[in-house]
């Protein structure tokens, strides 16, 4: 008896779930959405191509030609394209033009409107207005770039210096020669589950380090050209350390991370600087190389590693230039270039 009452509330569940998932009126919102393209100036930008992705399902499923289509259209002199369609909650803008970095970002109706009473049932003819900046090309180059995806740590090594351009550990654990980025990477076991390990990064001359950058706040569009073209002179900070760790408390295991993982993904990215040489009488610089992470610095850290791995995107002046716009030539063969663009 009891199998038969599980064996039934299973299937209402999957019932429920079936209709919520597959039931699903792809047109149940007619858009009529108005994008103004302007340069960093706010000036129209004309002839650039808009295209809209107009989603066919509530939640996100695979991307296949039957749960989306694709609208597009050029903008006019006064830089406004107007494309009207039938979709569902959630569409995707995606703006280019020669000589400009793309923009784009993601609307969702329901998200915006998610502390309304009543969420998109009287609603179904929705008008939205962007303006979405473009920002100019002006010096794209090479750069060192190389998406170091999850790299293992040599074991029981730590702190250990890595090489930016030869993109390895520094010798003897390497082919690196300059140890442009020192990784010190700490962990304690408290049993045979809980554990707190700890990453810090530091630098090897004074004048080197390191800018954590914000995301801007109700800012949905982003450029190619993420943080921007030349990195700061000024304000970089010496030291940078990520914790995560599962403690006991009172018989129950808790995962705590710092910074949050909510304040990890507000990161746009970092600036950085290092192969800093100042005047030691008047404090000028020099000599400095300066560089740029994309997203979050990732590390892995589970209970029953000794080791850890590290993940993180750079981009990697050549020379004393701290302009930094990536023309997609990476100096360092072979280099890992997916997500690049990733927000």
């Amino acid at each position: 008896m009891k199998q038969l009452k599980m064996y039934t509330l299973l299937l209402m569940i999957f019932i429920y779930l079936s209709a919520g998932c597959s039931a699903v009126d792809p047109e149940a919102y007619k858009f009529d959405i108005s994008v103004k393209v302007e340069d960093e100036n706010s000036d129209p930008v004309e002839n650039a191509v808009v295209r809209i992705r107009f989603d066919h399902t509530y939640i996100q499923q695979s991307i296949t030609d039957k749960n989306f289509h694709r609208v597009s259209e050029l903008s006019d002199t006064d830089g406004v394209a107007s494309i009207s369609s039938k979709g569902n909650n959630r569409i995707y803008i995606h703006v280019e033009r020669e000589n400009y970095w793309d923009s784009f970002g993601k609307y969702d109706y329901w998200e915006v409107n998610k502390d309304a009473e009543v969420v998109g049932l009287d609603s179904s003819h929705i008008h939205k207005e962007f303006i979405i900046k473009l920002k100019n090309k002006k010096n794209p180059r090479p750069l060192y770039v190389n998406g170091s995806n999850l790299i293992p740590m040599p074991k029981s090594l730590s702190p250990i210096a890595y090489d930016l351009e030869e993109c390895d550990w520094v010798s003897p654990y390497g082919k690196g020669k300059v140890p442009d980025v020192i990784f010190n990477f700490t962990k304690h076991k408290f049993d045979d589950r809980a554990y707190e390990a700890k990453l810090t990064l530091t630098f090897t001359n004074p004048e080197d380090g390191l800018i954590p950058v914000m995301k801007s706040d109700n800012e949905i569009f982003t450029s190619e050209l993420l943080l921007g073209r030349n990195a700061p002179i000024t304000g970089y900070i010496k030291e940078y350390s990520l914790v995560k760790g599962l403690y006991k408390e009172n018989d129950r295991y808790i995962y705590r991370d710092d910074p949050k993982a909510s304040e990890l993904n507000n990161i746009e990215g970092y600036w950085f600087r290092v192969r800093t040489k100042i005047n030691p009488e008047t404090g000028e610089i020099l000599e400095a190389r300066y560089g740029k992470i994309y997203t979050e610095i990732n590390f892995s850290a589970r209970s029953e590693e000794v080791n850890t791995k590290i993940g993180f995107m750079y981009y990697f002046s050549p020379d004393q230039l701290n302009s930094l716009e990536f023309n997609g030539e990476s100096l360092i063969p072979d280099a890992d270039l997916q997500g690049m663009y990733r927000k």
